[in-house]
């Protein structure tokens, strides 16, 4: 072969390489990417499609042509997508979550806890930079092995109060040094919320934190230090978890009381309240509700205990069938003691992505000594969270305030005394498998949003198609199995009890 020719045979295979290259340079433009990514979602229709891929392009405008999106953020933004497509959030709700996603991830923030935490962004507005800080402390806090309960707190109260994220990493630090120098983290969690809530000021947070490290300090060393009324609260706040009073409800009542500076004597009557009147099997969320507006009128003259006892008496008589129902199905079946292990599980305490499960998490079902289900009164308890008002969602929520699906499908089972784990990947180890023709009420479906064997999502089956659940985007609702959404993303039911 002459040398022209073979020079005239290269440029011309440079030509092509070149063409290729610049080819592929315009099919991975971000644009491409996204609409390649939203056709490869199972279960799209043409127009969801179209609509879904407007929203995104919409929303990644900012993002130059030249600038494509690597596979892993891709990845996590089409995990999102699919979660979105589940909770039946709109299409613009989705495209802005998604692309704040992108935002978190290009930043460093780690993409396991970016796409579980982007989810509370369907239900409430939550800033890039609120994801991408609470995404890095959620990794940092849990690499230093602090407490699952301290980190779900944080996390949430954070995000959910509107905290920059300069202030929930600033409060996750805080929480850091307090553990490596040995002290109480719930106490300097307490603190911590506290003052950031009294004086949010970014400039102000180091300074803040600081004061609390010093202040736990000197409690931990010197008890007496500590002001009678936050003694008192923070005493009766571990009596009210101890006898089984949601931790959310009971750290609510502790924040309210300091804030509005109660008096020992107060705090004693209010704590002892919501501990007995749970007891007696009424709502802790509206016994607390109906004190602190009474309290809140200016009701303080009255004696402590009577104006306790007046609403006990109040919530009482709206409460009155659920309470006889519950005390009938108590004389019927045996109800153990909860589990100690329970009273301190959290969203986070098995975070980590298992597939096994050992037996020790079975003590959960073993605990109810029962044939059936009582249909009356978790129907009554499904009513509590449906509301109106629906219960909303709450990342790591348990209670009527707010609530996550797993925590939903934990609180009711709990009225029946059975004590399911904590988060739905666990849950789906409990009872037999039932095929769905064969469903009936109070079986557990469990979902995968993502198009994977990894369970994701719970609900209750109601009977007739429909189940309830509590969505990311909508709250606690009833919706239908034969929607395509649900459909395509069950993967298995399971009978608790029967």
């Amino acid at each position: 072969m002459d040398i022209k020719k073979s020079i005239s045979i290269r440029i011309a295979l440079a030509i092509i390489l070149l063409v290729s290259f610049d080819a592929k340079i315009f099919c991975d433009t971000p644009d491409s990417q996204l609409r390649q990514m939203v056709v490869s979602i199972q279960g799209l229709g043409n127009d969801e499609i179209e609509l879904l891929s407007q929203s995104l392009l919409t929303h990644f405008e900012p993002l130059s042509q030249n600038q494509s999106i690597t596979p892993e953020i891709l990845e996590s933004i089409k995990s999102v997508v699919s979660a979105g497509i589940f909770e039946e959030a709109s299409y613009n709700n989705i495209g802005d979550v998604a692309y704040k996603v992108y935002q978190a991830e290009m930043n460093n923030a780690p993409a396991e806890y970016v796409e579980d935490l982007a989810l509370i962004g369907f239900s409430h507005h939550m800033s890039a930079d609120q994801l991408e800080f609470a995404a890095k402390s959620l990794g940092e806090l849990i690499d230093h092995d602090v407490d699952p309960v301290v980190i779900e707190e944080i996390i949430s109260y954070g995000i959910y109060n509107n905290w920059s994220g300069k202030a929930i990493a600033a409060v996750s630090d805080g929480i850091i040094r307090g553990v490596d120098n040995d002290l109480n983290s719930r106490k300097l969690t307490l603190a911590l919320i506290i003052s950031v809530d009294q004086n949010i000021d970014d400039r102000e947070l180091a300074a803040i934190v600081d004061e609390n490290i010093e202040y736990i300090e000197k409690i931990d060393s010197q008890p007496h230090v500590e002001p009678e009324s936050e003694k008192v609260a923070y005493a009766f706040l571990q009596k009210a978890i101890s006898h089984n009073v949601p931790r959310r409800i009971s750290e609510e009542l502790y924040f309210i009381s300091l804030r509005e500076k109660w008096s020992a004597k107060l705090i004693t009557a209010v704590f002892e309240g919501i501990i007995r009147g749970h007891e007696q099997g009424l709502s802790p969320e509206k016994l607390a509700t109906s004190i602190i507006v009474r309290v809140a009128q200016g009701a303080t003259e009255i004696n402590p205990q009577k104006l306790v006892s007046e609403e006990i008496k109040y919530v009482h008589q709206l409460e009155r069938k659920k309470v006889e129902l519950l005390r009938k199905d108590q004389r019927k079946f045996k109800r153990q003691p909860e589990p100690v292990q329970q009273r301190d599980d959290s969203y986070i305490s098995t975070g980590s992505k298992t597939t096994e499960m050992d037996d020790k998490h079975f003590t959960y079902y073993r605990q109810a000594d029962r044939n059936q289900l009582n249909h009356e009164l978790m129907e009554q308890r499904i009513r509590d969270f449906l509301g109106p008002p629906a219960t909303p969602y709450r990342w790591g929520g348990t209670s009527i305030r707010g609530v996550d699906c797993s925590g939903f499908v934990q609180a009711v089972y709990f009225s029946q005394g059975i004590y399911l784990p904590r988060i739905s990947r666990r849950q789906v180890y409990i009872g037999h498998q039932v095929a769905v023709n064969e469903l009936k009420f109070g079986d557990l479906l469990f979902f995968s949003k993502y198009f994977n064997n990894y369970i994701t999502h719970v609900g209750i089956y109601l009977g007739n198609g429909r189940f309830v659940h509590a969505s990311c985007s909508k709250g606690v609702v009833i919706s239908s199995l034969a929607n395509k959404y649900y459909r395509h993303r069950f993967r298995v039911a399971k009978r608790v009890v029967g």
